[in-house]
C-alpha cells in the first residue's frame, strides 16, 4: 500500500478504535512509522511518544516494548544513529532482565545497525551475536537484519569481504521469501 493510502487507512481505523487505548496505541505506532517513511520525522517521533503513552496507560507493557523498535527505526530513518541507540536501549535491559525473547532479538539487530553506523564495530558485533542466538528461525525480518548488520561489521572490522557478501546474500534470500514489499 502506498504510504499516503496507509496513513489514510490508519486514520480511519483510529476514528473507530477510540474506545480502546490499546488498539489506538498500536495503530498510532504504525502511523508514526508511516509519517517517518514520508520524511516527517518530527511527526513520527511525536506519534511514537503518543503511542507509548497510550499503551502504558492501557497496561500493554509487553506490546509497549516494541515502541523502542519503532522509535529506533524512526531515528535510523532520520539518520541519527546515536538517538536510535538511546531509544533502543530504553527497553533493552528490561527485556534482558525479563528473559524476554520476542522483542529482544529485534532490538539487538537494530542496535547492531545503530552502533555500526557510529563505527563502534565491536559493540555492534556483540549485538549481532545476541540477535543470532535469540532469533527464532521463522522471524525472517530479524534474521535478515542481523545478517545485514554483521555483514557490514565484518567488512569494516575485519575486511572479510567474501564472508560479508555471503551474509548479505543470505539476508536478501531470507527477505525474498516474504510478501512484505517494505522488507524486500
Amino acid at each position: 500500500t502506498p504510504v499516503a493510502e496507509a496513513i489514510a487507512r490508519c486514520e480511519e481505523v483510529l476514528a473507530t478504535a477510540e474506545a480502546s487505548r490499546r488498539s489506538t496505541g498500536i495503530v498510532t505506532k504504525h502511523l508514526a512509522l508511516l509519517h517517518a517513511k514520508e520524511g516527517d520525522f518530527d511527526r513520527g517521533r511525536a506519534l511514537c511518544a503518543q503511542a507509548r503513552a497510550l499503551l502504558e496507560d492501557a497496561g500493554a507493557r509487553m506490546v509497549n516494548f516494541g515502541g523502542s523498535l519503532d522509535a529506533g527505526a524512526i531515528e535510523l530513518m532520520a539518520g541519527d544513529a546515536a538517538a536510535a541507540e538511546r531509544e533502543l536501549l530504553r527497553d533493552y535491559q528490561t527485556l534482558v532482565d525479563l528473559n524476554e525473547t520476542y522483542f529482544l532479538p529485534s532490538l539487538a539487530a537494530l542496535l547492531a545497525e545503530a552502533l555500526w553506523r557510529q563505527e563502534r564495530y565491536e559493540e555492534a558485533e556483540a549485538y549481532c551475536r545476541t540477535a543470532q542466538e535469540l532469533t527464532a528461525p521463522d522471524d525472517v525480518w530479524t534474521q535478515a537484519a542481523w545478517h545485514s548488520a554483521k555483514a557490514k561489521v565484518l567488512v569494516r572490522r575485519e575486511g572479510a569481504v567474501d564472508e560479508a557478501i555471503g551474509l548479505a546474500r543470505e539476508a536478501v534470500s531470507l527477505l525474498s521469501t516474504t510478501d512484505a514489499p517494505v522488507w524486500r
